[in-house]
Order: structure tokens, then sequence, then C-alpha cells
């Protein structure tokens, strides 16, 4: 049952930018057809999955101590940048402001910080091409959770298909929440990942 609450969780921590790009989308009428919004999840999800299986080769080279500090380190790490997330935001919108993006991970982290730009051909819907960008972006940070949390001992198909039904249910009531607030509000939950990384990795020692 354990192992179970450790999933959801993991899955909820990535889940959360997923939440604040379409809810941002919703409040600016942007649409995120059903297909869009399953290509993001299984994109992030593999990535997740991906660094997963990494994460479970490698805790079969080191010790079980080095693996439990390093899966500490890195969910730890990985916590407090996702609290600092909307504050690195705003630096970085500022930083391209001021210059126009170059080269792939660029693009890739000017698209993070301003989802919209991934809605390329201005149409207010996020075609299936322009989804898998933005899904591209949105699974950066699922690479060294994903590392973490394998090596703290989650479950890599229980995290699995917990991050797949997150994502694709954080979009789709991120986008119907955003299109019914219209601008009322700022909603970044991105540091309620933070939060559950932070406390995953405590976990890990105590």
């Amino acid at each position: 049952m354990l192992f179970l609450v450790d999933s959801i969780l993991i899955a909820v921590s990535c889940a959360a930018d997923a939440f604040a790009v379409s809810f941002a989308y919703g409040t600016k009428k942007i649409q995120i057809p059903l297909i869009s919004c399953l290509i993001i999840s299984s994109i992030c999800t593999a990535v997740l999955g991906a660094s997963m299986v990494a994460g479970t080769v490698l805790l079969q080279i080191i010790p079980p101590i080095a693996a439990t500090w390093l899966a500490f380190s890195i969910l730890m790490i990985s916590g407090l940048l996702k609290l600092s997330d909307s504050i690195m935001k705003k630096v970085t919108r500022h930083y391209f402001a001021q210059r126009t993006p170059n080269g792939f991970f660029a693009k890739l982290i000017s698209m993070y910080v301003n989802p919209e730009e991934a809605d390329c051909d201005k149409s207010s819907d996020i075609s299936s091409g322009e989804s898998a960008g933005l899904a591209v972006a949105l699974s950066l940070d699922g690479i060294a959770i994903g590392i973490g949390a394998s090596l703290g001992g989650a479950n890599v198909i229980a995290v699995v298909i917990a991050a797949f039904v997150a994502n694709a249910v954080f979009m789709m009531f991120g986008s119907l929440l955003g299109k019914l607030l219209v601008r009322r509000i700022s909603w970044d939950i991105s540091w309620l990942g933070g939060v559950i990384l932070i406390g995953l990795a405590i976990s890990l020692i105590v």
C-alpha cells in the first residue's frame, strides 16, 4: 500500500507543471485537444519511465547506502528548485524578453517559462506537433525525479501508470478551470510538487 502512495505522490509532483500550463492555456482560451493531451502525457511519462529504468540500473551498481543518499540529494534539490520555480520563470522570461532564443535547448526553456509559445501558428489550438514540443519541455525535470525516485525504491510500473493518468487528468482539469476563471487569478501549483519531493526525500532517511 505504501508503494502506491509513493507512486501517486511522485506522479502528482511531476504533473503539477502540466496543471499550471494547461490552466494558463485555459485563461487564454487556447484549446488542448484530447489527442494533444494524450501525446503530452505519453511523452512526459515515457521520459519519467526511462529515467526510472536508468535509476534501477544504477541501483545495481552502487551500494544501498550510497543509493539512498543519492536519491535523497536528487529529490531534495529537485524539490527546492520547484519551490523557487515561479521566481526562476520570472527571471528567465525577463532574459528571453530581451533576446530571441537560439538553439533547441534554449527554445525548450523559453517554451517552459512561456507556455503560449507552444502555439506556434497562433491558432489558439495546440496541435499534435506543437504538443510534442511542449511535452519535451515539461518532461525535463522528470529526468532527475525519475532517477531519484527509482534510487529511492519506487515501483517503476506503478509510477508510470500513475504519472500518465495524473498528467492527463491534471491537463484536462487545469484547462477547464482556466476557462471558467478566465484570468481572475494566477494559479501556479508548481510549489506543491516541490513540497511533495522534499517530503519524499526526507522520508528516505528518517
